[in-house]
């Protein structure tokens, strides 16, 4: 299976990104994952406590970024802590 990485934020550019991304993963029937990173967080063996608050919270961010820009079910999403 092939698959379009999106990386999103809330940036004009991510906005950008995202529009020829999904029209790209529509017209080529390719999966579309759209992924963000929430930094200055350090990972080692998990997520720490304020890990999983800032995953959970770029989890929201990338569920408003999926809803704004019309992105339900055919987007894959990945929110993770870490050095983007």
């Amino acid at each position: 299976m092939k698959t379009i990485v999106c990386a999103v934020d809330e940036s004009a550019g991510a906005a950008e990104a995202i529009a020829v991304a999904s029209g790209l993963s529509k017209n080529l029937g390719l999966r579309l994952v759209l992924a963000h990173v929430v930094d200055g967080q350090s990972r080692s063996n998990g997520v720490g406590v304020g890990g999983v608050e800032a995953q959970q919270g770029g989890q929201r961010l990338r569920e408003r970024i999926a809803r704004k820009h019309n992105l339900g079910s055919p987007a894959d999403h990945r929110a993770e802590v870490g050095d983007r």
